[in-house]
């Protein structure tokens, strides 16, 4: 499929290194429990995914004059650089928030531990934001 001239590729990294990913794995270790384990740990996907579309859209934005010129249509080139800068600070956040949300909603308070990461996050935010264009 060639998803990039659709600009659904984003949505399928989503799907396919997240939920997909998580779903497959549970069908193939332990298929008779797949309806209940799928959810308990369907939640936990979620962060992993915005991570994993970060790391495509940071791509697919340093790419987009690449990308226009030769006709490919990704999330990245409909938004422009302004609008990809916002868009991957909006990724990095709701990963964070995502986790926080389900740690209070759950009370597991040590997967609170991910904000540790929380300085490493302004900086990858920050390098990109600087030097996209």
């Amino acid at each position: 499929l060639k998803l990039k001239y659709f600009a659904l590729g984003d949505a399928a990294i989503f799907i396919a290194f997240g939920p997909l990913l998580v779903y497959c794995t549970i069908l193939l270790v332990a298929p008779e429990s797949v309806d209940a384990l799928w959810g308990e740990v369907f939640g936990y996907t979620i962060p992993c995914s915005f991570i994993c579309e970060c790391i495509l859209h940071a791509n697919n934005s340093r790419d987009i004059g690449e990308d226009s010129k030769a006709g490919l249509v990704t999330l990245a080139t409909l938004l422009g650089f302004a609008g990809s800068k916002r868009v991957y600070v909006g990724l990095i956040t709701a990963a964070y928030v995502t986790v926080i949300i389900m740690s209070l909603g759950q009370r597991r308070l040590g997967m609170m531990m991910v904000l540790l990461s929380l300085p490493l996050a302004f900086d990858v935010i920050n390098r990109f934001t600087h030097d996209i264009n």
